[in-house]
């Protein structure tokens, strides 16, 4: 099952640690509206015992809900697979990473070309799923020297769409926060009157965390701020002349209303030197058929 605009993961209630990958947290806080640079919370796939990684570091963007988590498991793989640093990056308002306001694509690009700045990252293959595909597409469309490759998951430029469950998902974030949980089981209880779904409410819930006196359940993302702007993430604000030529893919689900043929034209029409290739489902649920589809195309593209 793929939700659009959400990153599955196989979800379940542990809130536990990275694992096997070098994680590195940026501190909660609240931005001002006009602050532009924000410390993104990231992990980087360790390669310590496969020799030096290349110089040819992959960004992947996670989508809306879903955090640098959900791609766990696949950058240690591509990091093994083609010797590349892989930074998986928990955008603003998502995960470990700060707060900040507004929550727009522009906002979220601009942290990424400061997240290649403060790491010395000269260019780099982006990976976007949905809301992160959007971030990854605008980043090289304004930026195009920055990218050595694209691979846009689930999601095309320009057309208008919003995901429609995702606005029931943050009120029943909402109602946990007001509600003062003292458990994961209250927590669900309280979600699934928003979601009848067991495995989606299970993903919704790994954006709880304890309080630091552990005495009740509480969003860790910032949940005003994402509703205060879900719908503009239906929205494609950058350029419709803007191209970027340099290598691209769309990976998309067979049966997904965000892979269809009015998405593809668009695609193409932005990312003219693009291959586009479907899938049954996509990254969270055939990640072998993803890793192969994505790990071809850099290695074919040479990027």
């Amino acid at each position: 099952m793929m939700l659009p605009l959400l990153s599955k993961s196989s979800a379940s209630y542990s809130l536990s640690s990275v694992g096997s990958v070098t994680a590195c947290k940026a501190l909660y806080s609240s931005v001002s509206p006009d602050s532009k640079k924000l410390d993104l919370a990231f992990f980087k796939t360790d390669l310590k015992d496969k020799g030096e990684p290349s110089d040819r570091p992959i960004l992947i963007l996670h989508g809306l809900l879903g955090s640098k988590q959900n791609w766990r498991s696949l950058s240690k793989k591509f990091g093994r697979a083609l010797q590349r640093e892989v930074y998986s990056i928990d955008l603003r308002n998502h995960g470990e990473s700060p707060h900040a306001d507004p929550h727009t694509y522009e906002a979220m690009v601009e942290d990424v070309i400061n997240f290649y700045d403060q790491h010395k990252i000269e260019s780099a293959v982006l990976i976007g799923h949905s809301m992160g595909g959007r971030v990854a597409m605008g980043t090289s469309l304004l930026r195009p020297e920055l990218v050595r490759g694209l691979v846009s998951v689930d999601m095309a430029p320009n057309l208008n769409n919003a995901e429609t469950n995702a606005d029931r998902y943050l009120d029943g974030l909402e109602e946990i926060q007001n509600s003062l949980v003292s458990s994961l089981r209250e927590a669900d209880t309280i979600l699934s009157k928003y979601e009848k779904s067991l495995p989606i409410r299970q993903f919704v819930m790994t954006n709880l965390v304890y309080t630091e006196d552990k005495k009740a359940v509480k969003p860790k993302i910032a949940v005003q701020i994402l509703k205060k702007y879900f719908y503009d993430l239906g929205s494609w604000p950058f350029d419709p002349q803007l191209q970027y030529k340099g290598p691209s893919i769309l990976v998309g689900g067979n049966h997904s209303s965000y892979f269809s043929d009015l998405a593809k034209l668009s695609f193409k029409k932005t990312f003219p030197n693009s291959n586009i290739v479907g899938l049954d489902t996509v990254h969270s649920e055939d990640p072998e058929g993803f890793f192969q589809v994505v790990s071809e195309f850099i290695k074919d593209s040479k990027i």
